[in-house]
């Protein structure tokens, strides 16, 4: 049985300080995925057991949105 990807659950600040969550998946060469306007992270979940093979992948929340803190203005 092969062992499952590497999972790295981090929390960052914007500029503003809003807090910005994110996930390091895998091993390899990097690929950031971003997800669309009211979406989380999670949407990428049908795609990560193929890519993480291969790939070192960053998911990441935008501000309001999944574990992403609100935006602090509506600038974002």
């Amino acid at each position: 049985m092969r062992p499952g990807p590497v999972v790295n659950t981090r929390v960052t600040a914007a500029a503003d300080g809003t807090p910005i969550a994110y996930e390091v998946l895998g091993r390899g060469p990097v690929v950031v995925l971003t997800n669309g306007l009211v979406t989380s992270n999670f949407s990428w979940g049908y795609l990560l057991p193929r890519l993480t093979r291969r790939f070192t992948v960053v998911t990441w929340d935008l501000k309001g949105h999944g574990r992403s803190g609100p935006a602090r203005s509506r600038e974002g």
